[in-house]
C-alpha cells in the first residue's frame, strides 16, 4: 500500500476514534466485505513512425592497390503498426472498515464515518505487438576490385554478389559510383497470462438512515476522499496514480443484539484515472488513460460503542 495513503488512513481513523466517546450515542465500528466489479482495460491499436540510423563500413580492395575503408550511413523513418489487446476484468473483492457516529444533532437521521477499503480485481490475459520497417540506400565511388561489406547491406547493380554470409563480398565490376541498400525491419511483442487492478481508498461518508418504525433500517448516502490505484500486467501495461475519489450507495441494516447489527449494501465508486504505459519497443512508450470505476455488493457487521 502507498505509504502516504496508509499514514493518512491511520491518522484519520485515530482522530475519529478519539473524537467519539464510547458513551456517545450512535458511535460505532463497521467491518465489511464482498464482491467487486471493475472496468475492462480497453485495447488499443494505431500507427506510428520508427526512426533509426544504421552506420556501417565496407572495405574496398582494388586489385594490386591495397585497401580503402568507406563509411555508409542509412537513415530510417518508416511507418509501423501497434496493437494492444487490452484485458478483461474478472470478479474481485472489497474489504474495509469504518468508524462513525450519530450526527442527528445536525440533521435527524444523519450519521458520518471515515472508511478505509481495498478493492482488487484480476485482469485476464493480454498481449501487445509492434512492427515497423523501412528501406534506405547510400552510395560511394569505387575503383575496380572487390568490397567486403556488412551482411546487413545488399549490393545493387552494377555491383554483383561475390559471396554471401557469413563473409559478404561484392564485385565492383569497373570503377564508378556504387550503391548499397539496407532494410530495417523490427517487431516486438509481449504477453501476460494475468494482471490485476487494486484500489486503496480513504473516504469520508455521510449516510441518511430512514426510520419506518421497523427493525430494518434502510440508508443512502455519498462519500468523498482519496484513492490510490495500481494496475499491473507484466510488460504489456502498467500504471499507478492517486487522487480524488467519490462514491454513492445504500443498503439496509438489521439489529441482531443490543450492540450488533448486520446489513447488506451497494457502492458505486469513481476512483479517478490511471495513466497506463503500454509496452512498445518500436515506437517508444505509448500512454493511455484508464478510468477506474467500481461496483460493489457488500455484507457488513456493525458494533455499537455506546452504552
Amino acid at each position: 500500500m502507498n505509504s502516504k495513503l496508509a499514514l493518512s488512513m491511520s491518522v484519520a481513523s485515530a482522530a475519529l476514534l478519539a473524537a467519539l466517546s464510547p458513551a456517545q450515542a450512535g458511535a460505532y465500528i463497521s467491518l465489511f466485505g464482498g464482491w467487486n466489479s471493475t472496468q475492462d482495460v480497453k485495447g488499443r491499436s494505431g500507427n506510428g513512425l520508427i526512426t533509426s540510423q544504421l552506420v556501417t563500413t565496407v572495405t574496398h580492395t582494388t586489385t594490386g592497390l591495397g585497401t580503402d575503408t568507406h563509411v555508409f550511413t542509412f537513415d530510417f523513418a518508416g511507418a509501423g503498426t501497434f496493437n494492444n489487446s487490452g484485458a478483461k476484468a474478472e470478479d474481485g473483492f472489497v474489504l474495509g472498515a469504518a468508524v462513525g457516529g450519530d450526527l442527528s444533532h445536525w440533521f435527524k437521521g444523519l450519521r458520518g464515518e471515515f472508511e478505509v477499503s481495498l478493492r482488487r480485481n484480476n485482469l485476464g490475459a493480454a498481449s501487445a505487438l509492434a512492427q515497423a520497417s523501412d528501406t534506405d540506400t547510400d552510395t560511394d565511388s569505387f575503383s575496380d576490385g572487390t568490397i567486403s561489406h556488412s551482411c546487413a547491406l545488399t549490393p545493387l547493380g552494377p555491383l554483383t554478389v561475390n559471396s554471401g554470409p557469413p563473409n559478404c563480398v561484392a564485385d565492383i565490376n569497373g570503377s564508378g559510383t556504387r550503391t548499397f541498400q539496407a532494410t530495417l525491419a523490427t517487431s516486438a511483442g509481449a504477453a501476460s497470462s494475468s494482471g490485476n487492478v487494486r484500489t486503496f481508498a480513504l473516504m469520508a461518508n455521510a449516510w441518511y438512515d430512514f426510520d419506518f418504525g421497523s427493525s430494518f433500517k434502510p440508508y443512502v448516502g455519498v462519500g468523498v476522499g482519496y484513492a490510490t490505484n495500481e494496475i499491473q500486467h507484466g510488460l504489456v501495461f502498467n500504471g499507478s496514480k492517486g487522487g480524488f475519489a467519490w462514491q454513492a450507495g445504500g443498503g439496509v441494516n438489521y439489529p441482531i443484539t443490543d450492540k450488533t447489527s448486520i446489513g447488506v449494501g451497494y457502492r458505486y465508486m469513481d476512483a479517478g484515472d490511471v495513466t497506463l504505459t503500454r509496452f512498445n519497443t518500436v515506437f517508444g512508450q505509448l500512454k493511455d488513460t484508464y478510468d477506474v470505476q467500481h461496483h460493489s455488493v457488500l455484507v457488513n457487521v456493525n458494533f455499537s460503542l455506546g452504552k
